[in-house]
């Protein structure tokens, strides 16, 4: 019994986290979207003013969604290590081992998100410290920032970026020497 309750709960953990990476996957489309929008809403607005500086403002721009993508991505990231190390449980011997023995002890159980840590080990319920930051309930600031910046140096987010910075410092030469 302790067994299928724990199954059940670590298979919505499981579709928990295919959700969020799907919607995350989702937002961050939308910002990638947004950030070439706004940047190509300055550029125009340079172009029509006749202004070469206002070109640079979609820098500032592209920073500021830069680091919005990477800490979406950094989200992301912790429900993709958390959905390998299920899948990878599911597919081990210790799962085997865990059926035969009737309890799942070797992977931490996430506790429904209305049951907060007041209900862990003494109800056969292990929660890992990574998941414990993944939802929230360890606030570890400086490791968040680490995440973010990795995530941003991530060549499917930097490249966009990266890009559309050199654009900006490329079309206020252009903008400014076709003006003046």
């Amino acid at each position: 019994m302790v067994f299928e309750t724990q199954k059940q709960i670590l298979l919505k953990d499981w579709d928990h986290g295919k959700i969020a990476i799907r919607d995350l996957d989702a937002s961050i489309f939308k910002i990638r979207g947004w950030s070439i929008t706004v940047f190509g809403g300055v550029l125009a607005a340079s172009v029509a003013l006749k202004f070469p500086s206002v070109a640079l403002l979609s820098i500032l721009s592209s920073l500021l969604f830069w680091a919005l993508d990477g800490q979406y991505k950094s989200f992301q990231q912790r429900f993709i290590l958390r959905d390998v190390e299920i899948c990878n449980y599911l597919n081990s011997k210790e799962f085997l081992r865990a059926q035969k023995s009737g309890e799942i002890d070797s992977i931490p159980i996430s506790l429904p998100f209305y049951e907060l840590p007041r209900r862990s080990e003494e109800d056969g319920f292990k929660l890992s410290k990574k998941f414990s930051v993944l939802l929230g309930w360890t606030h570890l600031e400086e490791k968040e920032v680490t995440d973010q910046i990795v995530a941003m140096k991530l060549q499917n987010v930097s490249t966009l970026y990266i890009s559309l910075i050199a654009l900006s410092f490329l079309a206020f030469l252009i903008i400014r020497f076709s003006v003046g």
